[in-house]
């Protein structure tokens, strides 16, 4: 029997699923999700700053990248580093973080960084093309372990014995 469950995301998005199960909500949820520009292209734009990749470039020391002066620099740790080792070196880090990111599904780690690399041969006009089921897991984990939400929640709507049921209070 299908149940009805509010999702919210503190003033970001307000929602309600009919779904079997918590987890059933929040994956139909991330499916609905695959509407949202913003949250495509945050999947989608293989930029090194403004998307889910910026995720991936770093290493131990921090980002690979600085602002200082409102454009984009090398940081001090990756310009220390052999000019001809320094492409490889960030790349190693961009796929360690990504099959870290996506710890127990490596296929999509393999997908994602394929289309990385395809971006980086056919330009920036290039748009990635994903599996359904791929964004659904990659929206899921960027709820799950970025700041998209400040806050992120799914409750179960129950009237059964009542007629009224407080979801959430700012």
């Amino acid at each position: 029997m299908s149940k009805f469950f509010a999702v919210h995301g503190r003033e970001s998005i307000y929602a309600v699923v009919k779904a079997h199960s918590k987890e059933e909500a929040f994956t139909e949820f991330a499916r609905g999700q695959m509407d949202d520009d913003r949250m495509m292209d945050e999947i989608n734009s293989l930029s090194a700053t403004e998307s889910l990749l910026e995720q991936f470039f770093h290493d131990e020391n921090g980002h690979f990248f600085q602002s200082t002066t409102g454009e984009l620099e090398l940081s001090p740790s990756v310009l220390a580093i052999e000019e001809h080792r320094r492409n490889d070196y960030i790349d190693s880090h961009v796929a360690k973080n990504a099959y870290d990111f996506w710890e127990d599904k490596f296929e999509y780690a393999e997908m994602y960084l394929q289309e990385l690399e395809n971006s980086h041969m056919k330009g920036l006009d290039y748009k990635p093309s994903f599996p359904e089921e791929f964004y659904i897991d990659t929206i899921k984990r960027i709820i799950q372990r970025t700041k998209w939400f400040t806050e992120f929640e799914i409750i179960e709507i129950d009237l059964e014995n009542k007629n009224y049921q407080l979801i959430y209070r700012y």
